[in-house]
């Protein structure tokens, strides 16, 4: 018990030290990008608005949305050769339907279509600067293997969170001092206090994020480990049994069937098989499309070839796993509790840029012997 009252003592804190301290200096750069570019996409939807209005202001147009056959004919005769997995349905905030195509499983666009006339009305440019920032905090601008290396820092990040409380702990005696910056202490002292205080207020945050960051970059691992002691839902969509010559039913018509087995919801998803056994999924939201919450979500499976009902998957009936793994997202982005939420993510992810910043400098000084690290 002598950590909780004389904390600089002891050859575990020493250690302790070294490793915040050597992690924090490897992965300052990355903390540095990933906070500023968090931090900025935590709008990401308004910032999309402004940029492309054609396709993301305002609710559906003319109130009667086009035949999504027609929708999915349209964008085969634009990208023939192309596959797609489905078509988003218009939500509040893009009055337009959604899918992306690719092609040789690199060649990956997002396609927007009309919603009253079904027309493809253009792409999502790959080049523009809120995708280019996107991929900058998904995976350092590098790629696949951005992603291993941005995992691979995230789990930096959890080794840091965890530490840093460790090392702020001054003593029982002196624990609310610590929570606060002292000006009047000389420049250095300030900014290495200001370096604990900001560590111990956003901890579990910065956590949450590192936690999630991790998840995000590794999904196939973190999801076993998530099994392992939460046990996970494996659904697979069942097969169409019917013959497949002659002509599909059409998309609209399973639609409506959709509609009738679950009356009252909104269409989210139309999602097409990828063989010609697969089945046709429609998604629906309970409650609303478009609002980042698919714990409402109902998804239909049909028969391809004769338009039978094969399975209803309700999000209702899914196990504690499968919410831990959908929380994770939505945690990570605040997508819940409205803009109050999000100015919250927003400010508190400048602490990433922030803790580099004055890690750093904290270290300089103490190295050039400016000022000693202990505790504040």
């Amino acid at each position: 018990m002598a950590f909780f009252s004389r904390p600089s003592a002891g050859v575990t804190r020493r250690v302790v030290l070294l490793v915040h301290l050597w992690t924090g200096l490897v992965v300052s750069s990355y903390a540095l990008l990933i906070g500023l570019s968090g931090a900025a996409l935590t709008f990401r939807a308004e910032l999309q608005d402004r940029a492309y209005p054609e396709f993301f202001t305002g609710p559906p147009a003319g109130g009667v949305l086009a035949d999504v056959t027609v929708v999915v004919e349209q964008l085969r005769q634009r990208y023939p050769g192309y596959r797609f997995s489905g078509v988003d349905y218009p939500t509040a905030r893009r009055h337009s339907f959604l899918a992306y195509v690719a092609k040789d499983g690199e060649d990956l666009r997002t396609v927007f279509s009309d919603s009253v006339t079904g027309r493809v009305l253009g792409e999502l440019p790959r080049d523009g600067w809120i995708q280019r920032l996107q991929d900058l905090h998904f995976n350092l601008l590098m790629g696949s293997t951005g992603y291993v290396v941005s995992g691979i820092g995230a789990m930096c990040l959890v080794l840091l969170v965890v530490t840093g409380p460790v090392l702020w702990w001054p003593g029982v005696s002196r624990w609310t001092e610590a929570l606060s910056v002292h000006a009047g202490r000389g420049w250095r002292r300030v900014i290495r206090e200001c370096h604990w205080v900001t560590g111990v207020w956003t901890a579990g945050l910065l956590l949450l994020w590192a936690i999630t960051g991790v998840y995000f970059c590794f999904p196939g691992q973190f999801r076993e480990a998530v099994n392992v002691v939460l046990p996970l839902t494996t659904t697979r969509p069942p097969v169409s049994a019917g013959s497949p010559l002659g002509e599909d039913v059409p998309f609209n018509v399973l639609v409506s069937r959709a509609q009738a087995l679950v009356p009252g919801a909104q269409i989210a998803r139309l999602s097409l098989p990828a063989t010609d056994t697969g089945s046709v999924g429609v998604v629906l939201a309970r409650r609303e499309h478009g609002d980042f919450d698919t714990s409402d979500q109902v998804t239909a499976y049909f028969d391809r070839h004769t338009g039978e009902a094969l399975a209803l998957d309700d999000q209702r009936s899914r196990s504690v796993g499968d919410d831990v793994i959908r929380w994770l997202g939505v945690l990570h982005v605040g997508s819940f509790g409205g803009t109050p939420i999000r100015l919250l993510w927003m400010v508190t992810g400048l602490a990433f840029p922030l803790l580099a910043v004055t890690g750093v400098v904290t270290w300089w000084t103490g190295r050039s012997g400016h000022t000693r690290r202990d505790n504040p």
